[in-house]
């Protein structure tokens, strides 16, 4: 029976470099799909696709996110470090549960690599020179190298052979951000992040089609259209996006750092959803989906600037009216989109919820509650775009 990744997710965090401590919070994420008696999975092709495509974002947005606080010098460096290692452990999960555990190991020592080469690299750009005797970039291109390697080894029919270009391209784009970061030149670190996350994505989507094939015979039938697979993973990315750049935006605000970039960032995810959400409905409704979700994004500004002042009324203020903007959004998506009002509304109170909670943690500096919450931000966007996806593929469908 293949199907023991969660030793192989032990193994590795177990193992953490030693830019991780040893108190790290315990992680949220769900255990995986659950074996079957006779050896094989729940999982989907498309749930294949999603958890590999999830891991690498999140391990991109990680990256982003320990490059920003270690080049700061910040005490959140280290709670970051730890998420970008439960990322790459996610990623060792999903192979481990197809490909054994020997397998698992193997690219559990690679991940473990590049977290490091990752971490030497972004100590290179702080310190504006190259440790004595070494490269850190070159270092970080041949464990890309190494990565992609493996998954040609692993799926030689199916792993292009020149996927880890991507892999190389999303790194260098990812220093080339934090470089400008460095050099306060906070669009560019903007728009080289979002380089970074494309090439993350398309090394992610030839892993996962990789696996998908290879493994075939022990996947689940598929339950889901292509249509609505396709939609979830899209929608997934731009709620994401939403929520990451929001993110960015507090950490910057509460530092009292250039935060523009990052907030037109946010909105521009909410502009580009609309345009997702146009194509089924047209220009009036998506135009009232863009307009809630991007309500998000301004009660959590407005929660933020509240927080700061210290008013606690008008802390309870914003907070209701965020509640109820979510309410709002959860009674328009079912009268317009077909979306269940309940589930919906479930979903967004949560969500809002831990924004808060992630808000709040950050301004009392209690890092690893700040970064749990925030990936639990995203676990509840996933849950709420498969919704809108099934919602709308149910809805054409009829």
């Amino acid at each position: 029976m293949r199907h023991a990744g969660s030793f192989v997710v032990t193994m590795m965090l177990a193992a953490l470099p030693l830019y991780a401590c040893a108190g790290s919070t315990a992680v949220e994420e769900d255990a995986g799909p659950t074996p079957t008696d006779d050896g094989g999975t729940t999982m989907t092709s498309a749930d294949v696709h999603a958890k590999v495509r999830d891991a690498f974002v999140a391990e991109a947005q990680w990256s982003r996110n320990y490059g920003v606080a270690a080049l700061a010098n910040g005490p959140d460096a280290q709670a970051a470090f730890n998420r970008l290692n439960q990322a790459e452990a996610n990623v060792v999960e999903q192979v481990a549960l197809l490909a054994g555990d020997a397998r698992g190991a193997e690219l559990a020592a690679l991940l473990h690599a590049r977290a490091n080469a990752f971490a030497d690299l972004v100590t290179s750009i702080g310190s504006k020179a190259a440790p004595a005797g070494s490269d850190p970039q070159a270092a970080l291109d041949a464990n890309a190298q190494q990565i992609a390697d493996f998954f040609v080894a692993l799926s030689p029919s199916a792993f292009p052979g020149n996927a880890g270009d991507f892999l190389k391209q999303a790194d260098r784009a990812m220093v080339a951000g934090l470089e400008a970061r460095a050099a306060h030149d906070d669009v560019d670190a903007v728009v080289q992040f979002d380089a970074a996350q494309v090439a993350s994505v398309r090394f992610a989507d030839a892993v996962g089609v990789a696996l998908s094939s290879t493994f075939g015979s022990e996947l689940a039938p598929a339950t889901t259209s292509r249509l609505e697979d396709a939609l979830d993973q899209e929608l997934q990315l731009l709620l994401g996006d939403q929520a990451f750049w929001m993110r960015a935006y507090v950490v910057d605000q509460m530092q009292n750092q250039a935060s523009q970039p990052e907030l037109d960032r946010s909105v521009m995810a909410t502009e580009d959803l609309q345009g997702i959400v146009a194509s089924y409905f047209g220009p009036e409704i998506s135009g009232q989906v863009q307009n809630g979700v991007h309500t998000d994004t301004v009660d959590g500004i407005a929660f933020v600037i509240a927080l700061e002042s210290g008013d606690q009324n008008t802390i309870d203020a914003i907070s209701a009216q965020w509640d109820a903007d979510a309410d709002a959004l959860a009674q328009y998506l079912s009268a317009n989109v077909g979306v269940d009002q309940a589930a919906a509304q479930r979903l967004l109170r949560a969500n809002v919820d831990r924004e808060r909670a992630m808000i709040e943690a950050r301004q009392s500096k209690q890092w690893d509650a700040e970064a749990a919450n925030y990936q639990m931000v995203l676990e509840d966007r996933d849950a709420f775009a498969k919704l809108v996806a099934t919602s709308i593929a149910a809805k054409l469908s009829h």
